[in-house]
């Protein structure tokens, strides 16, 4: 499994060049005969400072991201689809706006559960 890209945006690195870097990861691992998986980049909560921008830079990475992985045959896993609303992580799941909370962090590991079972490839 592989997730980045938050920090990188709150530093203004262009989705461009995150997605980049995803796709270099997505590349060696690969070629190492390891078959990633994706996570999207979570949304941010309307608490975090700038959040509206800060979602619009994250849905424009994760867009690149999808694109990558679809066009290399990479699972993504959209996070968003149960963590956020609206484009905006649920407050139930983060204590600050940005990390998540243990009922975030449940969540997760309930999509992984799902993604390492048998009937998923």
């Amino acid at each position: 499994f592989v997730m980045g890209g938050v920090n990188d945006i709150n530093k203004a690195i262009s989705p461009e060049i995150i997605a980049s870097n995803i796709n270099t990861i997505i590349k060696k691992l690969t070629e190492n005969g390891i078959k990633p998986k994706i996570f999207s980049i979570i949304h941010v909560s309307e608490t975090f400072p700038d959040f509206k921008n800060v979602n619009i830079e994250i849905t424009q990475t994760n867009n690149l991201i999808r694109n990558l992985c679809s066009a290399d045959s990479v699972s993504f896993i959209d996070l968003n689809l149960t963590l956020s609303k609206n484009n905006m992580l649920k407050e139930e799941y983060s204590f600050d706006g940005i990390h998540l909370s243990a009922l975030g962090y449940n969540k997760w590991k309930e999509i992984i559960t799902h993604e390492l079972s048998p009937q998923t490839d």
